[in-house]
Order: structure tokens, then C-alpha cells, then sequence
């Protein structure tokens, strides 16, 4: 009998080989099987498969689609496939179908595999196709890559339908060599889902589906895909009061991505250089300057602007804040938080050099005050052009609408700040400096930093605490740029029933305090987080947070301890 027998589930395997050539190709061979004729019928593995390829395809991969295989196609399509792998390619092998584990090696079942009888455990060794070995044939071709996705289910298919084979729930450890990443479609003695209950009309299943999802994402690493695979899993899951929650297995030295992460021409280019508007009221000189970077797959726009200060010899700043476009309207939009004042700079592009900028402050107050309004037209200037003062004698101070604008959010740290005209010994002034706010000494400045040694910073980072109402996760990615780190950071806040993405900000390192500064600004609230290391993989989280939509609820501040993901 199978009852010693322990249950395949869905494994993902990433081996790494060395240096590819730059003619390497990308090559998938996707398996599906559904019609087995002495177990178990399954529903969704060839809808598995299916769904796979595609998304395969489009990653650029050349894709072998082969359903419901007996032995002799099964071990025909694998030689085959083997023998089209060249040093330096990368490779994705997926089955979808029945497998066992058996003495700790984990076999994958063509559709002909009979019904064992006791004892019969070699009569399976012998019939099925030994995921560790296959693996290992793929990897003595010399590929750059080998990325296996062994989907198997986890009920006994004697029993209910399923795609495992034994009596028993659990996986054989897989234990593969440095350079392996191993994701499991459930954890120990879990069942992985293939439907949320009967009216779960969805091809795909469970863990496939959300696989899927998240796959092609721009630059997404397998660590990432992991991860965010694993919670979705689990929420779903939940729905129907089942338990699943992916674990994963990493031994990768590296941060291995199947998808590039590329930033696309946008919009929003046209806006990128420095722009300036000399009033005609009152003389003072304005400079805007806006810039783009690329993290991640995804561009990213800042705003800074900086006046004349007459009775200063060099430029006055109001900081770097990021900028979102806005494709309906074409619109660069700038938001902006001080310690009562929200202001908004609306960005519209009136010729191939020439800028209209639309700016509205709202008092956050009780002083009742109605919102100030201002309109300025600014032209293009030549690149790294800034702000004068000029001899004229002190004018009047800039005008309210812009006097009232909000202190910056955090700096980009890779972007560098627009020059000045003249090396003074004294410090830039900026309006940050007289705002004594938490928000105002996040966006204070910070001193360069020489060598990107912050990486212990990067990562993924989970509260500890997992019934936590602040904090769930932060994930934090740096690169270094001119000898200093820059980083960008993706918080998720405590929401149910799934952790609320606030979306990605830059993070700010002050190297007095080693403390690393993030600002979230959303329409009703403005969140600042400080991030310190607490020793080993530890961070302590402060998180403080204003709410800015009138609600009337009080400001909200939490500490947390944020642990590094397992790996």
C-alpha cells in the first residue's frame, strides 16, 4: 500500500548555471495532463498549462505546449526538448498533472499510470518521471537558467479528486544546490486549492491564477513573486475558510527575474528639464526643474523649484517632491504637505516650450481660511539654468499662493539637486529648515554619501506582529548612483481582507541617525516612516500619520518591529 507515501504539491525550482552567451534563447516546454485513465480525472491542469504558455510567450519565451502525455510521449517530449538546450539559454520546464513522493524523491505521472497495488511503490519509481533527475538533465546542458514549475495537487486520489498519489499530506524536501529557489503551492499538511468552492467559475486554479498575475510585472524577482504569490494565496484561501499559505525554499546568491524591468517612453518626457517664469509684479525669478528615473520598470518623475532670494547670494528651495502624470488630461500633478497647508501644482504643457503651472494651497487648519489660487506661465531654459538674484535691490517676498507651498516630500537621493550660481560657505536656506515638524525633518537635507555600502537596508520586510494595524510589509529596493544608495520603498498597509498597496515612494538615509525616511502622501492622509536597524534582521518601524481630509480624526502613530521575509 502508498500510506508511507508522502503528497507532491506545486514546487517552483530556479538553478542558475554561469555566463550565457548573448545568443542565448528562451526556451519552455509546458506539460499538461487531465485525462488519466486509473486515477483520478483532473479538471484544471491543462487550463494550468495553457494559461502558462501564454504568459510564457509574451516574456519572449519559445514555448512547447504538450497535453495530457502517456509514458512513451511524455519521456519522447522531454528528450526532445533537452536536446534543443544550447549553454546559456534560459529555461522553464511546468507540469501540471498527478505526483508522489516516494523514499524522498518526487515523481511526476503520465496520464497511463495504473492504479499501484500494495507495495507498488516501484512499480512507480519506475513509471514516473523523477523531477530531481529532470532537473539535473537540464541543468548538464549548461543553461543560464532553469526555472521548473512542478504543479501537483495534495489529496489522495484514491480518495477525492486530486493530483497526488499516497495517504499522507507533504511534500519530499527537495534539497538542490546552491543557486535554487523552491516555492510550494501550499505548506506542511496543507491542501492546495484548485477552486474556491463550487462557484469558482475561474479556468485556472488557486495558486496557478495568482502565479500568473503577478509573472510578467516589470522587473518582479522571484523572491518578490514569491511573496506576493504566498499572501494572495492565503487571502484567497481564507475566503472559504481553508488554510494555504505557499512556503518557499531559497538558496539563489542573486535576484533572479524572468521579466525585464523596462521604463517605456510616457507622456510625461516632454515635461523633463528646467523651466522658468520671471513676475511681472513683483521681479522674483522661479526655476522648476523636473527629472525622470527609472526603478523597477516603472518612471518616475520629481519636481523641484527654487526662487530668487534677494537678500541671499544663491537660490531658495523648496525641495524635491515626486510627480504623478495624469493620462486623461495629460497633466503633471504635484502634491505637497506642510504642517497646516496641502498644495497642489497642476502642470499643463502650452507649446513644445512653454508651461502653464496651476497652484492651489487648502488649509488643513481651523482658521477657516478659503483656499489660495495662483497661475503662473513658465518657458523652457537651457539645462541646469537656475535662479537669480541679479542686483536689483530686495523686492517684496515671493507671492502667498507660493509662500504657502508645502514643504517637499522626501528627496530622490539618485536625482541631484539643481546647481546653484555661486559656492557660498553658508548652507542653502530652505523652507524646510523653518517648519519643526516630524514631515519637515524628514525632507531636510542629507549629506552625500560615499559608497553604496546601506544594502543591508534592501529587502523584504514583514511586522512581526501579525496581528499588527499599522505596517504589514515593506519591501525596499536600492542601487547606487554616483557613489551614493538610492532608495525606493513599497509599503502595505493593515487592510481587510488584504494588505492596502500605498504604492512606492523614495526613501531618504540620514547618515548622523542611520535612519531611513519615507513619506506616503495620499488624498485624505500623509504617513512619515522611520526605519532604523534594531540588530541582525531587524528594523524598528515609527511610524506617524495626519489625516488631511477633514475627517476630524486624530493624528495616528505606532511603533513596529519588522523582521527580514524568510527566505
Amino acid at each position: 500500500m502508498l500510506q508511507h507515501l508522502k503528497l507532491g504539491f506545486g514546487v517552483l525550482v530556479l538553478l542558475c548555471a554561469l555566463a550565457s552567451p548573448a545568443s542565448a534563447a528562451r526556451l519552455a516546454l509546458v506539460i499538461g495532463n487531465d485525462d488519466y485513465v486509473s486515477v483520478t480525472r483532473l479538471e484544471r491542469a491543462v487550463a494550468d498549462s495553457q494559461a502558462l504558455r501564454t504568459a510564457l510567450e509574451k516574456l519572449g519565451f519559445n514555448v512547447t505546449l504538450a497535453d495530457n502525455l502517456d509514458f512513451k510521449a511524455m519521456t519522447r517530449t522531454i528528450a526532445e526538448f533537452e536536446a534543443k538546450i544550447a549553454p546559456g539559454d534560459e529555461v522553464v520546464f511546468e507540469f501540471s498533472g498527478h505526483g508522489v513522493a516516494i523514499d524522498g524523491r518526487n515523481y511526476l505521472l503520465p496520464v497511463d499510470v495504473e492504479q499501484p497495488q500494495a507495495g507498488g511503490e516501484a512499480e512507480i519509481k519506475s513509471f514516473g518521471r523523477d523531477a530531481g533527475q529532470l532537473v539535473d538533465d537540464l541543468r548538464a546542458k549548461g543553461p543560464k537558467l532553469v526555472f521548473a514549475i512542478l504543479d501537483a495537487c495534495r489529496d489522495n486520489p484514491f480518495q477525492s479528486a486530486s493530483r497526488s498519489i499516497g495517504s499522507s499530506r507533504g511534500l519530499a524536501r527537495m534539497d538542490p544546490d546552491p543557486g535554487a529557489f523552491i516555492l510550494f503551492s501550499a505548506g506542511p499538511g496543507e491542501e492546495a486549492l484548485d477552486r474556491l468552492g463550487t462557484g469558482d467559475k475561474e479556468a485556472t486554479s488557486v495558486f496557478t491564477r495568482v502565479l500568473l498575475k503577478y509573472l510578467d510585472m516589470p522587473g518582479i524577482t522571484l523572491q518578490k513573486l514569491a511573496k506576493l504569490t504566498q499572501g494572495e494565496v492565503s487571502r484567497l484561501a481564507g475566503t472559504v475558510g481553508h488554510t494555504q499559505f505557499p512556503d518557499y525554499f531559497d538558496r539563489t546568491v542573486d535576484e533572479p527575474s524572468l521579466s525585464v524591468a523596462v521604463c517605456t517612453a510616457s507622456p510625461a518626457n516632454a515635461y523633463v528639464g528646467t523651466w522658468g517664469n520671471t513676475d511681472p509684479q513683483s521681479g522674483v525669478d522661479r526655476t522648476i526643474v523636473i527629472r525622470q528615473s527609472c526603478q523597477s520598470g516603472r518612471t518616475l518623475y520629481t519636481f523641484e523649484e527654487s526662487w530668487a532670494c534677494r537678500q541671499q547670494q544663491q537660490p531658495c528651495h523648496l525641495g524635491t517632491r515626486p510627480a504623478r502624470l495624469i493620462e486623461k488630461t495629460g497633466e503633471l500633478v504635484v502634491d505637497g504637505v506642510m504642517k497646516d497647508t496641502i498644495t497642489t501644482f497642476k502642470l499643463k504643457l502650452s507649446g513644445p516650450d512653454a508651461m502653464k503651472v496651476d497652484i492651489v494651497s487648502v488649509f488643513t487648519d481651523d482658521s477657516g481660511r478659503d483656499p489660495r489660487k495662483a497661475s503662473h506661465d513658465y518657458v523652457r531654459r537651457p539645462e541646469g539654468a537656475v535662479a537669480t538674484a541679479g542686483p536689483a535691490p530686495a523686492p517684496a517676498p515671493p507671492t502667498p499662493s507660493v509662500a504657502a507651498a508645502p514643504v517637499s516630500a522626501p528627496p530622490v537621493p539618485s536625482v541631484p539637486a539643481a546647481p546653484v550660481s555661486a559656492p557660498q560657505p553658508a548652507p542653502t536656506p530652505r523652507l524646510a529648515d523653518a517648519v519643526q515638524t516630524p514631515a519637515a525633518q524628514v525632507a531636510t537635507a542629507v549629506a552625500p554619501v560615499v559608497g553604496c555600502d546601506r544594502s543591508h537596508l534592501a529587502g523584504l520586510w514583514r511586522n512581526a506582529d501579525p496581528h499588527a494595524r499599522s505596517i504589514v510589509r515593506l519591501l525596499i529596493t536600492s542601487q547606487c548612483d554616483g557613489g551614493r544608495p538610492s532608495y525606493s520603498v513599497e509599503a502595505w498597509g493593515a487592510c481587510r481582507p488584504v494588505a492596502c498597496d500605498w504604492g512606492m515612494a523614495p526613501g531618504v538615509y540620514d547618515v548622523p541617525s542611520g535612519q531611513l525616511n519615507i513619506r506616503h502622501v495620499s488624498p485624505f492622509a500623509v504617513s512619515t516612516l522611520n526605519l532604523r536597524p534594531a540588530g541582525g534582521d531587524a528594523l524598528d518601524l515609527t511610524r506617524s500619520t495626519v489625516f488631511v481630509d477633514r475627517s476630524g480624526r486624530s493624528p495616528f502613530s505606532s511603533d513596529d518591529v519588522l523582521v527580514r521575509a524568510a527566505n
